[in-house]
């Protein structure tokens, strides 16, 4: 009776600490195997598409770059001593970008496909999106 008992105890911790472990990490575990990879991706390529777009060489023409994007992006401006911030959000991330010139936006969110016209003026930048490309 008393082997039983140690069997059934020994099995009891076993579990236990088996759904200890797999309750710290199965939200890692999701992360790792779920698809929000692919949406931080995109969000990292529309940043550095605005990146380019506000340090392009501004004696050129508008700039114009095709963009496609499953998830919705929000854009957002402040103005802090005398630098100009483009606030850029998803879901999973955001980022600040600044620049010197003045931003202009179109649109306050942006998703599907579309096309970004950087538009360039003394000391002015016009970000525009067109979409349904």
């Amino acid at each position: 009776m008393a082997e039983i008992l140690e069997k059934g105890l020994l099995i009891g911790f076993g579990l236990s600490i088996a759904l200890l472990f797999f309750s710290i990490f199965t939200p890692y575990l999701s992360i790792i195997f779920s698809g929000t990879q692919e949406s931080l991706d995109q969000h990292d390529t529309f940043v550095y598409t605005i990146e380019y777009g506000l340090s392009y060489n501004q004696n050129e023409e508008d700039l114009h770059i095709n963009m496609s994007l499953t998830i919705e992006i929000l854009l957002s401006l402040d103005f802090k001593k005398n630098i100009y911030f483009l606030n850029i959000s998803s879901p999973l991330k955001s980022t600040l970008l600044s620049s010197t010139s003045l931003i202009l936006l179109s649109n306050s969110s942006v998703t599907g496909n579309f096309e970004v016209i950087f538009s360039y003026d003394v000391n002015l930048i016009i970000i525009s999106f067109q979409g349904g490309i």
